[in-house]
This record gives C-alpha cells, sequence and structure tokens, in this order.
C-alpha cells in the first residue's frame, strides 16, 4: 500500500493541486443567470388520447452556472418534461416544475416560464380522407391542364376527434406545371390542412396530372342518319344532322362529314308504333378517335322515325 503511495509521488501531488485549482475557480466563479426557450416533451400520454388545439412546445427556462459553462451551453443542451400519467379526456392543467427540467451537471434552475399549462385532451379517432392534389402554374403555350388522378384515392388520417370530424380532405404538396406540355406523374407528400391530425403509413400518393393540347371545336354539317337494331323499312325526318365536335386540333383536322354517323336504335321503338322520336348516337368511322374527340352537340337533339308499311313491326 505505501508503496502505491510513493511510486509516481510526484506526479500524482501535481494532479491533486490541478484538480484542487479547478475546483476553487469554479467555486470562486461568479454564477450569472440566463434564459433559455427549451423544448416541451410530453410523456406517457394515454395511448387512446391525444392533445388538441394549440400546444405549446417550449418554456422559457431561468438558470443559473458559472459563466464557463453557460458559453457552452444552448438550447439543446436543455429539456422540459411533463408526466401525463392518469390524465383522462378533458381540459387539465399540468405543472412545469423546475425538477421537470433535464440540464447538465452544475447548472441550477431557477425558474420555469409557465409554470402551469393549460392543454385539451381529446380522444384519439382515425378516419378515410380523400385526397385533393394541389396543382398550381401555367403549362405551355397552347396547352392546359386536364384532370389529375391521385393513387390511392382516399388515406387515412389520425387526431383529435373534433378536428378529424371536420376535416374535409388531406391535400398533397404544390405540383407545379410551369412550361410542361406533356402528361406527367409525381410522388407526393400529404398535408392535413389542421396540424394536429396526421395521416397514418408513409404520408404519400403517386399523382397522374394531364396536360394536353387545347382542345377546339368544329361543327360538321350533313352527317348522315341511320338506322339499326331492327329489320323495317323506315324514313327518317331529318336524313342529316348537324355535329359539333370538341379536341384538339390535329385530331380535328382530317374529319368531315363522312368521317361520322348519326345511329338511331330501331329497337327502341314500341311495337305498334308508326312514329317516334329517338335521340342518335354518334359513330366515328375510325375508333381509335374515341376518348380523344368529344361529342359536344347535335342539331336537331331527335330523329323521328316513320315506320312505312310493310315492316315487320
Amino acid at each position: 500500500m505505501m508503496r502505491f503511495f510513493r511510486e509516481n509521488l510526484s506526479l500524482k501531488l501535481a494532479s491533486l493541486a490541478l484538480a484542487i485549482g479547478v475546483w476553487a475557480y469554479i467555486r470562486g466563479e461568479e454564477r450569472p443567470v440566463q434564459i433559455f426557450s427549451v423544448p416541451l416533451e410530453l410523456q406517457n400520454l394515454s395511448s387512446n388520447l391525444t392533445v388538441s388545439g394549440d400546444v405549446q412546445d417550449t418554456v422559457n427556462v431561468r438558470v443559473r452556472a458559472p459563466e464557463s459553462v453557460l458559453r457552452n451551453m444552448g438550447n439543446e443542451t436543455l429539456l422540459a418534461r411533463v408526466d401525463l400519467a392518469g390524465f383522462g379526456a378533458g381540459e387539465q392543467t399540468v405543472r412545469v416544475g423546475r425538477e421537470s427540467v433535464r440540464v447538465p451537471t452544475g447548472v441550477e434552475v431557477v425558474r420555469v416560464t409557465p409554470e402551469f399549462l393549460t392543454l385539451h385532451l381529446e380522444k384519439k379517432v382515425r378516419r378515410e380522407l380523400p385526397i385533393s392534389p394541389r396543382v398550381v402554374g401555367y403549362p405551355a403555350p397552347g396547352y392546359v391542364l386536364g384532370e389529375s388522378v391521385v393513387n390511392p384515392p382516399e388515406t387515412m388520417v389520425e387526431g383529435p376527434e373534433s378536428a378529424v370530424k371536420e376535416a374535409r380532405e388531406v391535400d398533397t404538396e404544390t405540383i407545379r406545371i410551369d412550361g410542361r406540355s406533356q402528361p406527367f406523374e409525381a410522388m407526393v407528400d400529404l398535408y392535413p390542412a389542421r396540424p394536429e391530425v396526421k395521416v397514418i403509413g408513409d404520408g404519400k400518393a403517386q399523382v397522374k396530372v394531364d396536360i394536353h393540347e387545347r382542345f377546339v371545336t368544329r361543327t360538321l354539317a350533313d352527317v348522315s342518319v341511320t338506322g339499326e337494331g331492327a329489320e323495317m323499312k323506315v324514313r327518317l325526318d331529318p336524313a342529316t344532322v348537324e355535329v359539333t365536335l370538341e379536341g384538339t386540333a390535329y385530331d380535328l383536322a382530317g374529319l368531315d362529314a363522312k368521317s361520322l354517323a348519326a345511329v338511331v336504335n330501331l329497337a327502341e321503338i314500341p311495337p305498334g308504333h308508326k312514329r317516334e322520336r329517338l335521340e342518335p348516337r354518334i359513330v366515328f368511322e375510325h375508333s381509335e378517335l374515341e376518348g380523344k374527340v368529344f361529342v359536344r352537340s347535335v342539331s336537331p337533339k331527335t330523329v323521328t322515325v316513320h315506320v312505312l308499311p310493310g315492316s315487320s313491326r
């Protein structure tokens, strides 16, 4: 034992003197007071409850410590915790005492402001809400924004019962279309309108944005009216109609009256009737135009079908 004290005695004495000097310096140093904005953490809240409304997420903490310690401190070195174990639904008042604040060694908590907080605790519920794509901007000249399709169309959200009941939809992050001339898809984040409502899952959705050439209209006269669906002799009045179409200039350019027909379904004529007014449907000669070119009007809207003598009906 004595041998331990005798070995490196000078080094041990120097270390002891240094430690005593540091201790004396800290003890003798001034201990000023400083205020920090400290994050507030709510702990042990029941799993079927949540906090609604505006939630205070920081408190002001006044601390006392040596100048050398304060110089190395920041807001991130302090944390205030509130234990909500045992609290039920409703308006609750909780205390944030000095003992609630975690501080480094050698730091004294003088005061916490505010010391008391009022929290509104509500039942936590879930609900599916539609997703609304937020598309902004202007496409390239001559092009327009079409339909935006979201996949999935709905998402599950969770939050305070009152906030979830009031929620109507979940927005996507902003999707800009400035200068675009082609359809595109984007994976986007989802944002409920109220901060206390959270999206369950990864909080993302795929949005397919349609951008196409600006539609124009074109009217074709003398489109022939024909009958189908029954074997009978009929006279169609009028024999031709006027059809107004809508589509891109490219798709409409090559069309004329012979590119389509106005077809009436003769099977819709009740047995024994000699005269019936029917609405024609427009059929394109080239089926690939369906879904690209749209019928906006037919004039007249109905065709009078006269059943001639000698017909089977």
